[in-house]
């Protein structure tokens, strides 16, 4: 996966193309060389060997443990303020600057 995605952001570094309109002369052209670019990279895809299945033996499973208690049933509603400390904490300081602020 490393490879392609290296062989990707390569082939990334190359002139843009800008026409005027849809009417420009010079678009079909284009959209024939996306066309088989697209082709080839299919190709090139297809004709790759499949990953490589991990070897059970270099696996290693993770414990997970339960949390104490359970999360809100809406942790991060829409437009809503964050009060649940579990969901919005780290901010403190931050909190009791603005309080202090308004008072």
């Amino acid at each position: 996966m490393r490879a392609w995605v290296k062989t990707f952001r390569d082939g990334l570094n190359r002139n843009a193309k800008f026409f005027r309109s849809e009417d420009d002369p010079r678009l079909p052209g284009f959209r024939a060389l996306v066309s088989l670019e697209l082709a080839n990279h299919c190709n090139r895809v297809a004709s790759l060997p499949p990953p490589a299945e991990p070897d059970a033996a270099s696996v290693e499973l993770r414990i997970v443990s339960p949390e104490p208690e359970a999360l809100p049933d809406r942790p991060y509603p829409l437009l809503g303020s964050y009060e649940d400390p579990r969901t919005f904490a780290g901010r403190d300081a931050e909190i009791e600057s603005l309080t202090r602020a308004l008072h």
